[in-house]
């Protein structure tokens, strides 16, 4: 069983492996905690070792909500239900920043092109990215 570079869980978790963990410390720029982590596969043994829990820590407040499809019925009026087209505001985002969340919608992390383009030279898998204005459903 291979286990990809990114695991992607239904709790909006993100799980790296030890490859991708050096890649985001050495070229996101972002501040990121790691926490190690095992895999475990059906039968409940251990698939790999080498993982962690990557939470992206830089929340950036760029959503253009006239161009994006938000749904605002979150009880905290500061953050969004649901989030269907993203079209950011590009003056809030810092110049160094090539990973961050979304701080209206924080299970949403946003990666800067270059960073991607690192990222895909590597051959990581699991890893699927929404471009810009796409259509997307996160909650």
């Amino acid at each position: 069983m291979m286990v990809p570079d990114l695991v992607s869980t239904t709790e909006r978790i993100a799980i790296v492996s030890n490859k991708l963990k050096g890649l985001l410390e050495q070229h996101s720029g972002a501040r990121i905690e790691f926490l190690p982590a095992s895999i475990a596969n059906h039968k409940g043994r251990i698939a790999a070792k080498d993982y962690f829990i990557a939470n992206v820590l830089d929340h950036v407040d760029c959503v253009d909500k006239e161009r994006s499809e938000v749904e605002e019925l979150h009880p905290d009026p500061t953050l969004l239900s649901g989030l269907f087209r993203l079209q950011v505001l590009q003056e809030p985002i810092p110049p160094e920043a090539k990973l961050f969340r979304l701080k209206t919608m924080p299970p949403a992390i946003l990666i800067r092109d270059d960073l991607r383009a690192l990222l895909d030279a590597e051959s990581l898998t699991g890893i699927r990215y929404i471009a810009m204005g796409e259509e997307c459903a996160i909650y």
